[in-house]
């Protein structure tokens, strides 16, 4: 659950109807290694390929690995 606090809380959302996902780049995973902290971020660090979808009444409906780059639009 740590690390889907961390993919809500520092990863790039992307709205879609219903929903809105959320995954980690570059700059969202220098941010959030800068403020955990070194010895916390490498806890997580193997979570963070994933991407979690909320939907727009807070509800996790799924969290899985990517597997394949999102498309930036």
């Amino acid at each position: 659950m740590e690390a889907v606090d961390v993919l809500v809380g520092y990863g790039k959302p992307r709205h879609t109807r219903d929903a809105v996902s959320f995954s980690m780049d570059k700059r969202a995973r220098y941010r959030a290694q800068a403020e955990l902290g070194e010895a916390q971020y490498k806890l997580i660090e193997k979570w963070l390929d994933c991407y979690v979808v909320i939907s727009r009444d807070g509800v996790m409906l799924t969290a899985a690995f990517r597997t394949r780059r999102f498309r930036c639009d």
